[in-house]
């Protein structure tokens, strides 16, 4: 049993651990070098921001499961490479907790990132502001709301790196007015 990732560290460990449990070491190996590289490539066009966007992670299965992630979480590290600021990690969750109002609207997201599939279940992008707090955030306010499929941001493997060019790019697109 191997711990999930939560660093690019992390994930590059676990890929080698991995390799060497099934006998390819050198494969494992291989596998780690191209992701490195990567995910350099997609960090270089990562542009420097300042502030840095607050960026909220949440998880959702509809209205009744609403959860905003933070530290020791695969989303962290994504944001923060991303050029954004984990408004979850800032507000002192670790692991996950349920979103309020008032504290969706105190982290105060200038993005809030969800899972396609939980978008799908609270209705869409309406079905979302219409949950008390969100709309009143400076994300919601402005229509800034990413959904992407859960395999892309729940796990660190071999899309991660193309996970990460595509939330850089798509926080470019969001945010061109700050």
């Amino acid at each position: 049993i191997l711990d999930v990732p939560t660093t690019f560290e992390g994930l590059y460990e676990k890929i080698g651990d991995l390799a060497e449990a099934l006998g390819v070491p050198s494969s494992g190996a291989d596998i780690v070098a191209e992701l490195r590289s990567d995910i350099e490539t997609a960090l270089s066009a990562a542009p420097e921001r300042d502030p840095k966007p607050g960026v909220a992670f949440v998880y959702s299965r509809g209205p009744d499961v609403m959860l905003l992630f933070g530290s020791e979480m695969t989303t962290q590290p994504l944001i923060e490479a991303a050029g954004g600021t984990d408004v979850g990690t800032e507000s002192g969750v670790t692991g996950t907790v349920s979103v309020t109002p008032e504290a969706i609207v105190a982290a105060a997201p200038d993005v809030i990132i969800i899972t396609s599939e939980g978008l799908q279940a609270l209705g869409g992008e309406d079905g979302l502001l219409a949950i008390p707090g969100f709309a009143e955030t400076p994300a919601g306010r402005d229509g800034r709301i990413l959904d992407y499929p859960e395999g892309d941001f729940l796990t660190f493997g071999p899309r991660t790196a193309e996970s990460l060019a595509l939330l850089i790019a798509d926080l470019s697109s969001v945010l061109t007015d700050q």
